[in-house]
């Protein structure tokens, strides 16, 4: 069984899980993928990210702030930085080992940026919803740049 939830607006940066290991943190199965959609959003100015991601002034600059220094972005869990109602019910940052063991095997996260993500996936913060009209090289969305690889890798993991 796998459980999906999609990305959380609101970030918590603070958020950290003390029992997860080193080991048990994870790369994103689509690192390339999100680093070719980096490229793309640096490329926006600050008006048009914040079209793109139908956002205030102050997050369209925070987001476009994080896009340009992707570099010296800080990484998180996934399970930890997002912090929507989804999230604080599911208490990531208070899972212990055999519950963070079930939550990697169990629990997948649908993100526009970096595509699915596990829940020890290391992270840079990020604002990009699935829905959004990024023009890239498959197309003139997200939907066109994931295809089939989103649903392919789920089914990998069943």
């Amino acid at each position: 069984m796998i459980i999906l939830l999609s990305p959380a607006k609101t970030l918590d940066e603070n958020c950290v899980n003390p029992s997860l290991k080193a080991g048990d943190k994870t790369t994103p199965v689509f690192t390339g993928e999100a680093e070719t959609l980096v490229y793309e959003l640096q490329k926006l100015p600050v008006g048009k990210l914040k079209t793109l991601l139908g956002v205030s002034d102050a997050i369209a600059k925070l987001n476009h702030d994080r896009y340009r220094d992707w570099e010296g972005q800080d990484v998180f869990t996934a399970a930890t930085l997002f912090d929507g109602p989804a999230y604080r019910e599911l208490r990531a940052a208070e899972l212990s080992g055999p519950q963070t063991k079930t939550a990697a095997k169990n629990l997948r996260i649908l993100c526009g940026l970096y595509g699915l993500l596990k829940p020890w996936d290391v992270i840079k913060p990020c604002r990009l919803d699935m829905g959004k009209k990024l023009g890239n090289s498959a197309g003139k969305d997200l939907y066109a740049f994931w295809g089939a690889k989103i649903a392919e890798s789920i089914e990998k993991d069943l």
